[in-house]
């Protein structure tokens, strides 16, 4: 971990709780310092920030055996996780959601979640190159994606629900054509 300068040190250890030793409050520590107490309280945050990033980064014992449980790989969530592997196996959105004992649109939530999140969502597995194009259709008078709505698609005439045009927003937003 870099050098902290050394109020900043001071306050970080003063704030934690030891053996026999509760450890300061913000207020304590605001009046030690010359800091109001939600100064300290966003330092203490971010302090504790840059300690949890250099232990994940350096793995020191025991610290990172008692961090590594809580650290999540990524931001996608377990479950959709689990979602995305069975898509990529299966591929049927429909079994894998009596497989799993979900609903189908909590399926495609968690196939959203992973789409926003994940770089390399394979989004031609679901959006067929002939359904891409009459939604290209829909929306090209409204290049603004944000501007878009469900409305146009079911105004078009065609046959999506919500999670296909979703999907194809997203895709759009990280694969700007």
């Amino acid at each position: 971990m870099r050098t902290l300068p050394t109020p900043h040190a001071q306050v970080f250890v003063l704030g934690l709780t030891g053996y026999q030793f509760p450890g300061e409050t913000a207020q304590q520590l605001a009046q030690a310092f010359g800091y109001q107490s939600v100064e300290i309280r966003v330092l203490r945050q971010d302090l504790a920030c840059q300690w949890v990033t250099w232990v994940k980064a350096n793995q020191v014992p025991p610290f990172w055996e008692l961090l590594a449980p809580l650290v999540k790989t990524s931001p996608v969530s377990t479950s959709a996780q689990r979602t995305y592997a069975d898509f990529l196996r299966v591929g049927d959105l429909t079994a894998i959601a009596q497989q799993r004992h979900l609903k189908l649109s909590t399926v495609r939530e968690h196939l959203l979640e992973v789409a926003i999140l994940s770089p390399d969502f394979p989004f031609e597995q679901l959006l067929t190159p002939a359904i891409q194009q009459r939604l290209r259709n829909v929306f090209a008078t409204t290049p603004d994606l944000t501007n878009w709505q469900f409305s146009q698609v079911q105004a078009a005439g065609m046959a999506l629900d919500f999670f296909e045009f979703r999907l194809y927003q997203i895709m759009r937003c990280q694969h700007d054509e």
